[in-house]
């Protein structure tokens, strides 16, 4: 699950395509029908099966989500549109929750952002917070400045 979710703010109304050199495009809008499947239309530089488009969550302000591209078609209208049918986490909802944390290090706060897609708020907490580039466990917390020092 994790793996769809990534630490980089994209700006509202655009889509990120990941290749050699990262390019941006203008979002018309995503749907899942089927878990797991996520059907994005976008205009502008169109990507390659295989590629991975990161996506802006609603009501995130840090994390994005990322799906893999299955196949690609042109759209009609408008022109430069392009629909891609995308492999992604298996649930719709995503219940973005914030918690502050405190590196045992340092004693240095920062908030953190994370989705708790399955309802195991710990767990997720803690796997956003090495995704984050800390080196968390329940019972000790080590900030990414600090757990470089080590």
């Amino acid at each position: 699950m994790t793996d769809h979710f990534i630490y980089t703010k994209i700006q509202p109304g655009k889509v990120r395509i990941v290749s050699s050199e990262p390019f941006d495009a203008e979002l018309l809008g995503v749907h899942s029908d089927t878990p797991g499947v996520f059907h994005v239309k976008a205009k502008g530089n169109q990507p390659k099966v295989g590629l991975a488009l990161i996506l802006p969550l609603k009501g995130a302000k840090q994390i994005s989500l990322k799906v893999g591209v299955e196949s690609i078609e042109p759209l009609i209208t408008p022109i430069g549109g392009w629909s891609a049918r995308c492999n992604g986490p298996e649930f719709a909802q995503f219940d973005i929750k914030h918690a502050q944390i405190t590196c045992d290090g340092c004693g240095k706060k920062t908030e953190l952002e994370f989705v708790d897609a399955d309802g195991d708020t710990q767990n997720n907490a803690l796997k956003a917070m090495v995704l984050s580039g800390w080196q968390a466990t329940a019972e000790q917390q080590i900030c990414p400045k600090c757990k470089e020092a080590k």
